[in-house]
């Protein structure tokens, strides 16, 4: 009887690697944002649940399935940041979706060559580890490029804000709108639709209900603001320094920015505001 040898440390690479590649799929679909430290905790995570999922055989497929769900779940959570419980779960869907395209082109490959072994429901590769790398990073950029090229430019609708006001800083992600072509009429700054949330940690809880009703005081202006949905006065402020950067990009540039305040509930497709795309 033939029996399968598994390596638990390149077991752990590949499934890093392939995690990462899943990982930055779900992120380029969605349009999470990208912290370096958190993606690479969320591949180590992987990589050990690789490892934990070779028991999981003896386990009823729908307690298997529940744990792949929650290890998903968790894997995202940590690697992209979620503002909201539903959004946490849209990134595991589409993790989900992301291993199952990558998983099939590497079955595709490893079928052709005619060497991969399945176990508890998993294939694994009799080829080498480098040709196993080889192929899933190949597979994994191909992937990448086709959904690049299917959403359009999209690095160009996204772009990181990071605002300092008053001695304290926080961290915008935000839509970058062409549409957007707000502009203060005391500044003649481009303006930044934020959510109140998202400015949290500058102006706080009670001082964002206070403006929420008075939107005016202590250095921050009212904003008159007209859309295809009516009207609305919003407090605006400018920070005392603001930079910017595209989805994708290391760099920041440092810009002069307005930032109106949103107490609406909407959600800026997952995003914490809405920017014009002139100021990236």
């Amino acid at each position: 009887m033939e029996e399968t040898v598994i390596y638990a440390d390149v077991l752990f690479f590949l499934n890093f690697v392939t995690d990462g590649i899943c990982l930055g799929m779900t992120a380029l679909i969605l349009g999470r944002a990208f912290v370096p430290l958190r993606f690479l905790c969320g591949c180590a995570l992987g990589g050990l649940y690789s490892l934990a999922a070779l028991f999981l055989g003896d386990l009823h497929p729908i307690f298997a399935l529940a744990c792949h769900g929650f290890a998903a779940f968790a894997i995202c959570f940590t690697a992209l940041p979620a503002k909201s419980f539903r959004s946490a779960v849209a990134s595991a869907f589409c993790f989900f979706v992301s291993c199952a395209l990558l998983g099939g082109s590497l079955l595709a490959i490893y079928s052709l060559c005619g060497a991969f072994a399945v176990y508890n429901g998993a294939f694994y590769a009799e080829l080498s580890p480098t040709a196993t790398l080889l192929s899933a990073v190949t597979a994994g950029v191909v992937l990448l490029l086709c959904i690049m090229k299917s959403k359009g430019r999209a690095r160009a609708r996204h772009g990181d804000i990071e605002l300092y006001y008053r001695g304290k800083h926080c961290k915008l992600f935000c839509l970058a709108d062409s549409g957007n072509l707000l502009c203060c009429p005391f500044t003649a700054l481009p303006v930044v639709i934020a959510s109140a949330k998202a400015v949290n940690g500058i102006f706080g809880k009670e001082e964002l209900e206070a403006l929420k009703v008075t939107p005016a005081g202590n250095g921050l202006r009212p904003i008159p603001i007209r859309g295809i949905g009516g009207s609305v006065i919003l407090p605006s402020f400018v920070p005392d320094e603001a930079k910017v950067r595209l989805f994708g990009k290391k760099q920041y540039t440092e810009k002069r920015l307005c930032i109106a305040i949103d107490f609406s509930e909407k959600t800026f497709g997952g995003c914490d505001g809405i920017a014009p795309a002139n100021i990236f």
